[in-house]
């Protein structure tokens, strides 16, 4: 079938019977997974239960292929529960992002937050979530674990819960977003066995130096500005750790491998200078 307006024309809506045979009908179509999607559509918009309706919109929302059909059906759409069903379900992400994007029901929005896998859907959700003891931990899940680093950044800029922020500082998969959390930790949030938990299993040695400069223990300071000396190809953090360092031999010997072979005119000055002192 490819027009319902011409299948619509052949009933006598005037008769009462053929009025309900033809909502019948209308209903069969609308529900047909192998019916075109644009008849499917249309046959939906002539149907009078509302409740159906809704319910067929959202159908379509989620299992249409084609963006502009899924876009039609949810624009449709105004029950909140089907539309926290197409933000969690539906095929194209786009309407998916949408229609979290028109939710607005504060049960709804928490469920979806829960949720759904996407990001970038969760974050959009996070924005209008009235709890804010679920939103910072949503915020905090994606500023830890979202692909997308322009992601992470914007959940991280609303986080203000500072055990949420330590956990981001001491587990984001991205270095820069383990920096940011790091700075925008008040004094005293992480513990000393926090710190030094962060220093002995992080494997990224210019996060581990972040951390160590903020950790009164020289013994595991002076190992770390051993490791990093091994690990680190960057001069000016390479200075920076030589002159740190208590073992005035292996200072000497960093130094003056810097003021040889640092690219930076600037860098190697210092380091020189170092040395003379």
């Amino acid at each position: 079938m490819n027009n319902v307006n011409e299948f619509i024309a052949k009933y006598d809506v005037a008769s009462v019977g053929m009025k309900h045979k033809l909502q019948h009908d209308l209903v069969k179509i609308a529900r047909s997974r192998t019916t075109d999607m644009n008849v499917r559509l249309t046959a939906t918009k002539r149907l009078e239960n509302e409740r159906l309706r809704q319910e067929m919109f959202a159908d379509i929302a989620k299992t249409a292929k084609e963006y502009r059909i899924c876009l039609k059906a949810l624009e449709k759409i105004t029950h909140q529960a089907l539309l926290a069903d197409v933000a969690k379900h539906a095929a194209i992400y786009w309407i998916r992002f949408k229609a979290a994007k028109i939710l607005t029901d504060p049960v709804l929005l928490a469920d979806v937050a829960r949720g759904v896998e996407n990001y970038d859907i969760r974050l959009e959700v996070a924005r209008k979530l009235e709890d804010e003891a679920l939103r910072q931990k949503v915020l905090a899940d994606i500023a830890k674990n979202a692909w997308d680093g322009g992601t992470c950044l914007e959940a991280l800029e609303q986080l203000t819960n500072q055990s949420l922020l330590a956990d981001v500082a001491m587990n984001a998969i991205y270095k820069d977003i383990r920096f940011e959390a790091l700075n925008r930790l008040e004094d005293g949030q992480l513990s000393r066995a926090e710190f030094v938990e962060v220093v002995k299993t992080s494997k990224d040695a210019l996060f581990r130096w972040e951390v160590v400069k903020r950790l009164e223990n020289e013994h595991l300071f002076q190992e770390v500005c051993v490791d990093i000396l091994k690990s680190v190809e960057d001069w000016g953090v390479r200075l920076e750790v030589a002159s740190k360092l208590e073992d005035e031999a292996l200072r000497q010997k960093v130094l003056a491998d810097i003021a040889k072979n640092a690219w930076d005119k600037a860098v190697r000055n210092e380091a020189i200078n170092q040395l003379m002192k």
